[in-house]
C-alpha cells in the first residue's frame, strides 16, 4: 500500500469514528507510516 493511500485510510477511519462514535471512546491515533508488526492487510 502506498503512503498516500495508508493516510487517507486512517485520516476517514478516525473521521468516521469522530463522526458516528464520539461517545464511544476518548483516544484515538495513527501512525504516518505501516507498521508491518500492527498492521495485517491484504
Amino acid at each position: 500500500m502506498i503512503k498516500e493511500i495508508y493516510g487517507i485510510y486512517h485520516g476517514r477511519f478516525i473521521e468516521m469514528l469522530l463522526s458516528h462514535f464520539d461517545d464511544s471512546f476518548s483516544n484515538a491515533s495513527a501512525t504516518a507510516l505501516q507498521d508491518k508488526k500492527l498492521d495485517l492487510f491484504k
